[in-house]
């Protein structure tokens, strides 16, 4: 936070961030400087209680049929620190998916997991921002155990992917995030930002939308504080950003 204030105030946050200046001007080194602070931000106070992606295939045993089997996908959640991927429970009958990253297995989904019972405990977890998967539709015989396999229902996969930030832990991020909303100006300077706010003069507009994003990204974080009630700096009343939000 105070990296940020130093960058767009000159300054510490609190007064400053008040009695700044209407116009924020910066260079395009400095646009790149803002959102990689931002950036930074969302990672320390990221935390996904549910997946944020899916994937599935189609559900039809015929169509899954002409399923390409050495096609691999790619799902990438840029900026998090590990992956979570977890399965629905839907047959799959002698059919797999790989879960690979940089082209290494890291887990195998497949029917022993479904019958097993323990569909629900069964995750693969990848350190990174990103892997690939694989789905073989069928084989005809188990190679460990010879047994004939043809027959078994098939209707494909779903699976979903959290993703972790810095943190796993709730009372952590809740902790940080209220540490951020404490700082007296920082909202206001945050929102201002946008560029339906004001923006940053002097942007390009790849930049600013990028911008734009994180602020957004950061707010909608910033917002969640668990079971505790909203924050003071997010219910105060601001008629100056109320009144460029909606063009009075």
């Amino acid at each position: 936070t105070e990296a940020l204030a130093q960058k767009v105030l000159g300054g510490e946050l609190g007064q400053a961030a008040v009695q700044r200046p209407r116009t924020i001007e910066m260079g395009k080194n400095d646009c790149d400087m803002i959102y990689s602070v931002l950036r930074t931000l969302v990672f320390t106070i990221g935390l996904d209680d549910y997946p944020t992606r899916m994937a599935e295939s189609e559900h039809v045993p015929n169509r899954l049929k002409t399923h390409p089997p050495n096609n691999i996908y790619k799902c990438a959640l840029k900026g998090s620190n590990s992956l979570v991927i977890t399965f629905d429970n839907i047959p799959i009958g002698t059919g797999c998916v790989i879960i690979l990253d940089q082209g290494q297995v890291r887990g195998t989904y497949n029917r022993k997991i479904t019958e097993s019972g323990k569909n629900a405990e069964f995750k693969v977890i990848i350190d990174g921002d990103s892997f690939e998967w694989q789905f073989k539709f069928e084989t005809s015989v188990d190679p460990q155990t010879g047994e004939d396999m043809t027959g078994l229902d098939n209707r494909g996969y779903r699976f979903m992917v959290r993703p972790i930030y810095d943190s796993d832990d709730p009372t952590t991020v809740y902790r940080r995030r209220r540490d951020v909303l404490d700082k007296s100006g920082f909202l206001k300077m945050l929102t201002h930002l946008h560029s339906t706010v004001q923006g940053i003069q002097g942007a390009r507009e790849e930049q600013q939308r990028r911008i734009d994003l994180k602020v957004i990204e950061t707010l909608s974080y910033l917002a969640q504080l668990g079971e505790s009630p909203p924050h003071p700096a997010l219910i105060a009343e601001d008629e100056e950003t109320e009144d460029d939000v909606f063009q009075k």
